[in-house]
């Protein structure tokens, strides 16, 4: 199960035009993974470093331009959830379900994320799906380095071993037209939904199959998934466009399977909500293909 958490909050202290983020990282396993995610997405000469507490990343700069580039990566890095895959960086907007102390039933309580990307999953209304899609543009529009992508991807449905059908190619077509990101063919064997293996962490009907089948080399590439589960389909994804010279691969799913994750707030309504950008068509706007 990949490590999984987020920034749980940070502050920022300036001296003789010097400013110093102090972010804290939930679980610290993940600090050393997120301090070098950070430091690809940031410009130039700002310092990234692990701070004093073992749980702290460090980010300090003298130039004014980078404060909001640091502060914005910071309030978008405490808003979603960060995943250590094989991919150089890794994200999802939210998790399916968290932990609620205070209702009997533990199973969990939906987050609005998870509501949206179940809906979207296995109901198939097409509205939630465009919601979706509309918040990871969002989110690739405001993350310095993803917004660097040149390409776009899915991979292949498990129904007929093609990324030219199923949810996640249809969230990555209506993100592609958002932000005018050419979309590269992903084509793999049919895979089968076999639950007593994933919940081992059994990869093996995954691993090896993926071929990517358009030009990538030299490119930076975002990878869109509908749902995260143990990591083996974006491992082999990254691993698929590795193979194909890929410069890097960015992840980006919509929902997180919540096991596995530290750091995520005991309560619902303290988790940060995503609401799409203003000025973002409308879902219907924009037809999925």
């Amino acid at each position: 199960m990949p490590t999984c958490g987020r920034v749980t909050h940070f502050n920022e202290t300036s001296r003789n035009l010097y400013w110093r983020y102090t972010a804290k990282v939930r679980p610290p396993s993940l600090r050393d993974h997120l301090s070098m995610a950070v430091k690809r997405s940031l410009m130039p000469g700002v310092q990234v470093t692990p701070g004093y507490a073992w749980n702290e990343i460090v980010l300090a700069t003298r130039s004014p331009d980078a404060r909001s580039q640091i502060r914005s990566l910071l309030e978008l890095l405490s808003r979603s959830v960060t995943i250590e895959d094989d991919a150089d960086c890794s994200h999802a907007l939210g998790v399916h379900t968290l932990f609620n102390p205070d209702v009997e039933d533990t199973s969990g309580a939906k987050t609005y994320i998870g509501e949206v990307a179940s809906d979207a999953k296995y109901t198939g209304h097409v509205w939630s799906a465009g919601q979706l899609a509309d918040l990871m543009a969002d989110f690739v529009d405001s993350h310095p380095l993803y917004s660097q992508a040149s390409r776009i991807t899915c991979p292949p449905s498990s129904n007929d071993g093609f990324n030219t059908s199923g949810l996640a190619y249809r969230m990555a077509q209506r993100v592609s037209n958002l932000l005018g990101l050419p979309f590269v063919s992903m084509s793999g064997s049919q895979r089968e939904a076999r639950k007593n293996k994933r919940r081992i962490n059994d990869c093996s009907d995954v691993i090896g199959t993926f071929e990517v089948t358009d030009h990538v080399s030299g490119d930076t590439v975002l990878v869109v998934d509908d749902l995260y589960g143990h990591g083996c389909t974006i491992n082999e994804a990254t691993r698929a466009l590795r193979v194909s010279r890929c410069k890097r691969v960015l992840a980006l799913s919509g929902s997180k399977d919540a096991s596995g994750c530290q750091g995520l707030p005991p309560h619902i309504d303290k988790w940060p909500n995503w609401v799409p950008a203003e000025s973002r068509k409308p879902a219907g706007d924009l037809p999925f293909k």
